[in-house]
């Protein structure tokens, strides 16, 4: 439960930091998105579109830990709770 919901959480922080720095009425912006590691540089006249890999396996790293995390803190605490429930 605690790493769906962390899962979730990253992809709505990532769908609002997308939809905040976007803007496709800009002929030459220069839109990286992504967070806490930009995973998308939009290009321009001076360099190309691409996607940035390590930022993109970095986030990937960070989503992670932070489910894994998360998703053991959920599980010791409704573990505890159902052990006092038990006794």
């Amino acid at each position: 439960m605690g790493t769906s919901v962390s899962i979730l959480a990253w992809v709505a922080v990532m769908a609002v930091d997308f939809k905040n720095k976007f803007d496709g009425l800009c002929m030459d912006c220069d839109n990286d998105f992504g967070v806490p590691f930009a995973i998308y540089q939009s290009g321009g006249l001076a360099h190309a579109t691409k996607i940035l890999w390590t930022g993109l396996l970095l986030n990937f790293v960070v989503v992670s830990l932070s489910s894994l995390f998360l998703g053991f803190i959920v599980f010791r605490l409704l573990d505890r709770e159902r052990r006092h429930r038990g006794n």
